[in-house]
């Protein structure tokens, strides 16, 4: 093709050298045509850029475009889920969705297969990248997005996909990190009050970053499911050592707070502090401390403006979900040694 026209299916055909109706056919998995047929026309189709233009088509018969998201259950408890990135950010999607006219239909990975001949004009997968492989018969094609946290869950570069969402965790653990190395600190820790395990890469990005600047890398995991009083005696015994510095992800930093006072340690001066959080604000607590701060519903936003770009044809591969480094009014100010 030339120029910016989209290849439609009669293109296809011809250039596959079948009729049009074994070329529908084929790109939707439909009975008929051999399996040699089928590879061989949609890979004439890949290759031209075609896919399914089913948005058009909705729109030419009065329909709205949808879209469906898949996502994993969520097993946690209550609280917990409501207090979460992905609650905040699956509401605001749903809601912001809705705004613009765009239903969504939200589906578990173990039952994707009900989208298969419903009408979907793009997907979106909630850190899924391995469902792509179960989508081929809903239609050639399809617009599709997954939603990468950061941790290679998803190949930025796997053709099936239209557009990956990144949070950039690394490149946001980078700045944090960095400015603590503005700071001089000599002894620093990560400390994480959940979701180690989906969060690794801050782990990892921590341990590379003290490698290089050639000190030593201390992480802890807190289990802040227990009695308030429990998790700060731990933090006392963290903070009773040689530590300078402390990067929290997913840790309410009052709890660093109230054990650095029964330890006679003051942030910033004796301790710096940044605090990796999911709030859609900067938190204020009683001591100077820098954030990074995700924000779900700018990001459900970020998703909704993609998921509509995609259908339309036009997203960019990558979307960066929008992520804030506040240094905070510590960054000036030198830590004291113990």
């Amino acid at each position: 093709m030339t120029g910016s026209r989209q290849p439609t299916l009669a293109h296809v055909a011809l250039a596959a050298g079948v009729s049009t109706s074994t070329a529908s056919a084929c790109l939707r998995d439909r009975p008929g045509p051999s399996q040699a047929t089928k590879d061989h026309v949609r890979q004439v189709a890949r290759d031209m850029g075609y896919r399914v233009r089913v948005g058009a088509s909705s729109l030419r018969t009065g329909m709205r475009p949808t879209a469906a998201l898949i996502l994993d259950p969520i097993t946690m408890d209550r609280m917990a889920y409501v207090e979460s990135y992905y609650a905040i950010f699956l509401n605001a999607l749903v809601r912001d969705a809705s705004a613009e006219n765009l239903p969504v239909t939200i589906v578990s990975s173990a039952d994707a297969e009900v989208l298969n001949g419903t009408q979907v004009d793009a997907v979106l997968f909630m850190n899924q990248e391995s469902i792509v492989d179960h989508l081929s018969t809903v239609g050639f094609g399809l617009p599709l997005l997954a939603i990468s946290m950061g941790n290679n869950d998803i190949d930025l570069d796997d053709p099936r996909l239209t557009t990956v969402l990144r949070h950039d965790h690394a490149g946001i653990c980078r700045a944090a990190l960095d400015h603590l190395q503005s700071e001089g600190t000599q002894h620093p820790a990560l400390i994480y009050g959940r979701e180690r395990s989906r969060l690794h890469v801050n782990e990892d990005c921590f341990r590379d970053w003290a490698r290089g600047v050639g000190v030593e890398s201390r992480v802890f995991d807190v289990d802040t499911s227990r009695a308030r009083a429990d998790v700060v005696d731990e933090l006392i015994g963290i903070l009773a050592s040689d530590i300078d510095a402390i990067y929290t992800v997913l840790l309410d930093p009052s709890l660093i707070a109230e054990a650095s006072q029964r330890v006679n340690r003051v942030i910033p001066d004796d301790v710096l502090l940044v605090s990796q959080t999911e709030q859609p604000y900067v938190p204020l607590w009683d001591v100077e401390l820098s954030t990074v701060s995700f924000h779900p519903e700018d990001s459900a936003r970020i998703a909704v403006r993609a998921i509509k770009s995609a259908i339309a044809g036009q997203s960019p591969r990558i979307v960066d979900m929008r992520e804030s480094f506040y240094p905070g009014t510590s960054s000036t100010r030198p830590i004291k040694r113990p």
